[in-house]
């Protein structure tokens, strides 16, 4: 924590964004906590970059008000809107947007020299900047002779060069190799919490972000679906729009036959299955059923519960595991992964903890996830 202030770092109070008529972000209540490493997750026009450029005002918000910290920012009620580069934010976008005429020097001291900062201590930021990316024997390269991997730590080097308030960052390693990705997203995630700096970051990649935040939200049309650790949506998905988008990979539509406390016998698909209800579902109401493909189990039991009889159709190779997707007589496609060596055409017995199978009303939508994302907002 930076201890600048005991108010959030950022806070939103029905914040509204749309284009043409059409709802990028709908009324929204957030805080992130200072030092919060905070992502915003979801998938493409789910309003998660709009969020982060309205924080950065890049972009401004049509009704409610942004504060950083203890500033507003954005009030549009009020006729109120602080120009970008008076809010105390680094930014590193998808593109990097390096200077390609310029020096890595030259980019990183760039934000100085347009706050026409001294000379010498433009120097001073700018070689500690560049250590901290351990990039300072490249500060005389040209830019256009960088890789990848050294272009966006000449990006986050300038992002942080003039000790912002808060770091905004748009899926900053998208445009990596898979090792470079992993490798530098360990590296993010030391600096953050090396500099104690709140970080809010965008990415569509749920690994990404249960790997690197404190908190995140899960986006889809524009509302905040759900807020929580990195345990808490993956476990428990406030809704089946989420679990999908968190990996939930099976789900399908059946009846609520009956419903013991959590407990819930669903029937559909062919299949009869125990599950837990994730919200108030009673018997005879249509759900969905939703379970990750490595909970799935492989058994060689033909007796006891939870039992479903597939035929093996596709078999991946993923070095230890094989990810395998299996039909049920009713046709429905299953995925799986599994350790045991199997082909096309085999037939296998599965089962699923009923704990592991999460059951959400048919109708779940935005207003289900309120109360959730209500509490995780405030």
């Amino acid at each position: 924590m930076n201890g600048r202030s005991d108010s959030p770092a950022i806070t939103f109070r029905g914040v509204t964004k749309r284009y043409g008529g059409q709802d990028a972000l709908q009324p929204t209540d957030l805080e992130i906590e200072e030092g919060e490493f905070f992502c915003l997750l979801g998938p493409s026009g789910c309003g998660k970059t709009t969020t982060l450029r309205m924080i950065a005002g890049l972009e401004q918000n049509d009704a409610g008000r942004i504060v950083i910290g203890e500033r507003v920012m954005s009030d549009p009620a009020a006729g109120l809107f602080v120009a970008p580069e008076r809010r105390e934010i680094g930014m590193v976008f998808q593109s990097y947007a390096i200077w390609p005429h310029m020096t890595v020097f030259a980019n990183v001291a760039y934000p100085l020299e347009v706050r026409h900062r001294p000379s010498a201590e433009v120097r001073e930021r700018v070689a500690g900047a560049l250590r901290l990316m351990e990039m300072a024997h490249l500060a005389e390269r040209p830019a256009t002779a960088l890789s990848g991997g050294q272009q966006q730590r000449v990006a986050i080097a300038r992002a942080l060069v003039f000790s912002p308030r808060v770091l905004l960052m748009d899926e900053p390693l998208s445009n990596l190799d898979a090792k470079l990705r992993e490798q530098m997203r360990v590296e993010l995630r030391a600096l953050q919490q090396r500099l104690g700096i709140t970080t809010v970051y965008v990415t569509h990649d749920q690994e990404e972000a249960l790997s690197l935040a404190d908190r995140l939200v899960v986006l889809r049309n524009g509302r905040m679906q759900q807020i929580g650790t990195s345990e808490e949506l993956h476990t428990r998905p406030a809704n089946w729009h989420v679990a999908d988008f968190m990996g939930f990979r099976n789900i399908f539509e059946a009846d609520a036959n009956r419903v013991s406390g959590s407990e819930v016998l669903v029937r559909g698909e062919g299949l009869r299955l125990l599950g837990t209800a994730t919200s108030e579902i009673t018997a005879n109401d249509r759900v969905k059923a939703a379970v990750r493909p490595e909970d799935i189990l492989v058994t060689d039991s033909p007796a006891g519960e939870n039992l479903i009889e597939a035929t093996v159709e596709v078999v991946e190779y993923q070095g230890r595991e094989l990810a395998v997707e299996a039909r049920t007589p009713s046709g429905l496609a299953l995925h799986l992964r599994t350790e045991r060596r199997l082909a096309p055409g085999d037939g296998v017995t599965l089962t699923v903890s009923p704990d592991r199978l999460l059951v959400y009303p048919l109708d779940t939508d935005d207003r289900t996830a309120a109360a959730l994302v209500e509490a995780g907002a405030t």
